[in-house]
């Protein structure tokens, strides 16, 4: 990933796809460090490459570079609410992203405000899906939470799964008519 990662640097690159390539945290710090440099990219896909929170974290911290960004697909990573929000902060500043893809990961009902808080500059964000479906011993509730953080991303279609009893608890006013 190393020889890649140096070869991807000042490339012009718009489009770069490593999906399900298994690339973990020594390959993702070296395709960080080139980040920096790849101002044309519009699309990265990092789907299924076992991206946990430490990843996240890099990620983040160099994906502000990349003002030209629209598309960002982390799907079926090990990433949770710590490494979302550390994504988000970073994706805040990329402001033509439309889509941020977060689904399947481990990310906890709690920080989705703090994920949503954070892209309130992206206006242009059109898609945020945050399923987490692999949150275990949980019942799921789909597309609830559109109405609490539409003033933050008035156009932005946002999927989430979440857990039941976390939103009837804090959010009881939604269950009223039930």
């Amino acid at each position: 990933m190393d020889a890649v990662a140096e070869s991807l640097k000042y490339s012009g690159l718009k489009e770069l796809s490593l999906a399900n390539n298994y690339i973990r945290d020594r390959g993702l710090k070296a395709l960080a460090r080139c980040l920096k440099t790849l101002s044309e990219l519009t699309l990265l896909n990092l789907c299924g490459n076992e991206i946990g929170d430490d990843d996240a974290n890099c990620l983040g911290s160099v994906i502000k570079h990349c003002g030209k960004l629209r598309q960002l697909k982390l799907e079926d990573n090990l990433i949770s609410g710590s490494g979302a929000v550390n994504i988000a902060e970073g994706v805040q500043h990329c402001r033509d992203i439309k889509d941020l893809e977060l689904g399947n990961n481990l990310i906890e009902y709690s920080c989705l405000e703090s994920i949503v808080h954070s892209l309130k500059k992206c206006t242009n964000l059109q898609t945020l899906f945050i399923s987490s479906s692999k949150v275990r011993d949980c019942r799921f509730l789909r597309d609830c939470t559109i109405p609490i953080f539409k003033d933050y991303l008035p156009n932005c279609y946002i999927e989430a799964t979440v857990e039941l009893d976390k939103v009837m608890e804090w959010y009881p006013y939604l269950f009223n008519e039930y």
